[in-house]
């Protein structure tokens, strides 16, 4: 196991500015309409499952591996024109600066543990419908008399000795203080004890705005604690009854917001959602014809069905890809585990946190970009996966289709212009149109394991003409792919980064690819732990490394993330020193 590794993903830096967009209503050059035959090669193992074929519920609890066949149709292996239409329109917006269309989901939070130093009660007034924080003093118990979260209680204190320098005495209802009590949840192995607290009521206080306490809702909501339902109590009783709730909570003094939670050392989540970031930095999805990106003129989109907005239809139809070799089909594997984003993970989501581990509701932090996965044709599938199969519940069974198998589909364009035409085969071929170009794509299941490099190459391109009552049909191949594939896009450092690096075969498969684990077969959350600083220190947890840039000498992150070492090449402060990326999908647990 070497002593540095490759995520297996990556991010295209977004364009400085936002998306490009214009007015796309109507064509303002001559317009072509026609067919792009295409040959699709597998340069690894690929899967693509029938998860109609075999359909699991997610909510039917398992006890064996969910099993997939490849995707056939009329018994040949197939991949669905849909798959391959959105691999397609990806790379398509990376190339034309277009808007982030798929990221526009308004419950998903940025969130990540803070340390929050300073105990308060919320109060609210139904009346001016205000939220009151209140400046608390915590007090603990070890009475042994247990109360409920955000039971009111009197009591009486005595000092204490090292972390408590006060305690709870007794509870009496003529008690010389007044205050609300927190029972407090433990997490993990051994003997972990964690005394009971009361949150002495203080009555002046700071009016907080409604959406700190929305954040508070969506954390206990993914809370799992023994006393859950105890603060969901008591949130609904400080509402609607004129109760206490009591908070740890923390304010960052650059941004002014507050960030709430049942308990200090926990979960925060942050007031901007991905969705917010991506639209400070213009890259929206587009939602009228009128202002629309390169990108979705050309592939459409659908109405939001907010306000003005309208849909614009596609002017691309990918057809089914299919094999006529009989012998495509290799071996069903248990594939390795894995699993949703970790958004928590700002050191991977986010850019322009690098110095200062600022959280996402800071002005300078941004998302580092658009998504994709190294090519590692080093990592072929043989056996099942060991994690898999100690864990059948988790486990997925998949037949995959072996190297070196050919598909061939269609993509017919109607109304499009000449520039849309060129550069939609740059798309497709990246500007080199031969089976053995390194430059592939990487389509279906399992892409963070190895799986689904392949490389497209454009058979012929046909226009269809209707001119003074007669219908024809010209070859522009030669003409089309020639220009396409020659000075298209400006040759910046990111664009350079991308065609000779993320989409090139070759460029980390001399390197380990894998997930972030310190040993091999290891968790990913150790990793995650140990880059970063204590939870001593107040508010931001110190990231020592980040995810090396697409721009950077070396994409490597050390397998020990300690303080002095910084992710990309030799420790360059240079290197590595900004990324992470937002619509993360795919650890591996």
């Amino acid at each position: 196991m070497d002593d540095r590794f490759v995520n297996p993903y990556t991010f295209v830096p977004l364009p400085k500015g936002g998306a490009k967009r214009s007015d796309c209503t109507e064509a303002t050059e001559p317009v072509f309409s026609g067919e792009i035959k295409c040959r699709l090669i597998t340069k690894t193992q690929i899967a693509v499952p029938d998860i109609l074929k075999n359909p699991v519920p997610d909510n039917v609890e398992r006890t064996e591996p969910k099993k997939y066949d490849f995707f056939t149709l009329d018994g040949k292996a197939a991949i669905p024109g849909s798959g391959i239409r959105g691999v397609i329109r990806s790379v398509y917006e990376v190339l034309t600066d277009s808007c982030m269309h798929l990221n526009d989901k308004d419950d998903d939070y940025f969130h990540t543990r803070l340390n929050k130093t300073k105990p308060g009660i919320i109060t609210y007034d139904p009346v001016k419908r205000e939220y009151t924080l209140h400046n608390s003093k915590r007090v603990r118990d070890k009475t042994g008399i247990r109360h409920k979260t955000g039971d009111k209680v009197r009591f009486d204190t005595k000092s204490g000795n090292g972390q408590a320098s006060e305690l709870v005495d007794s509870f009496s209802t003529s008690g010389r203080y007044q205050g609300v009590y927190l029972r407090v949840d433990t997490f993990g192995t051994g003997n972990k004890q964690s005394n009971p607290s009361v949150f002495r009521y203080i009555e002046t206080g700071t009016k907080i705005d409604k959406v700190y306490i929305d954040r508070l809702k969506v954390n206990v909501e993914m809370y799992q604690g023994q006393y859950k339902a105890e603060y969901e109590s008591a949130i609904k009783a400080m509402e609607t009854a004129g109760g206490w709730l009591p908070v740890w909570y923390w304010q960052d003094m650059n941004t002014g917001h507050y960030y709430l939670a049942p308990s200090q050392y926990s979960r925060a989540v942050f007031v901007k959602k991905p969705r917010d970031i991506v639209e400070n930095a213009g890259m929206q999805a587009c939602t009228s014809p009128k202002c629309c990106c390169a990108a979705c003129a050309m592939f459409g989109f659908i109405a939001d069905g907010k306000g003005d907005s309208q849909s614009h239809a596609s002017h691309v139809r990918f057809t089914d890809a299919i094999c006529e070799q009989s012998d495509c089909f290799g071996g069903s594997y248990l594939l390795p585990v894995l699993s949703g984003p970790r958004l928590s993970s700002f050191e991977f989501y986010l850019s322009g946190n690098e110095r200062n581990s600022l959280g996402p509701d800071s002005s300078n932090v941004t998302i580092a970009g658009r998504k994709f996965y190294w090519h590692a044709p080093q990592n072929v599938i043989t056996k099942d996966d060991d994690f898999a199969k100690e864990h059948p519940k988790m486990a997925t069974r998949m037949q995959l289709v072996k190297k070196g198998t050919e598909f061939t589909f269609s993509v017919f364009y109607d109304r499009i212009t000449e520039d849309q035409l060129k550069k939609l085969v740059f798309a497709l071929d990246l500007g080199e149109n031969f089976a053995g170009s390194a430059r592939c794509h990487k389509l279906g299941h399992g892409k963070p394991v190895g799986l689904g490099s392949v490389k497209i190459t454009v058979d012929s391109i046909t226009k269809r003409s209707f001119e003074n009552g007669a219908y024809s049909v010209s070859d522009i191949t030669e003409e089309t792919v020639g220009t396409a594939n020659t000075g298209m896009f400006q040759p910046t450092p990111e664009f350079n980064a991308f065609i000779t690096k993320v989409v090139n075969l070759n460029y980390a498969a001399k390197k380990e690819v894998d997930y972030p684990r310190e040993t091999a077969g290891g968790d990913i959350f150790t990793w995650f732990a140990d880059n970063r600083g204590s939870l001593r220190s107040e508010g931001y947890i110190r990231l020592n490394n980040h995810l090396p840039k697409i721009t950077d000498a070396d994409p490597s992150l050390p397998r020990t993330p300690k303080s002095e070492q910084k992710g990309g090449f030799g420790g360059n402060r240079n290197s590595g020193y900004s990324r992470g990326g937002f619509n993360n999908r795919g650890f591996r647990r």
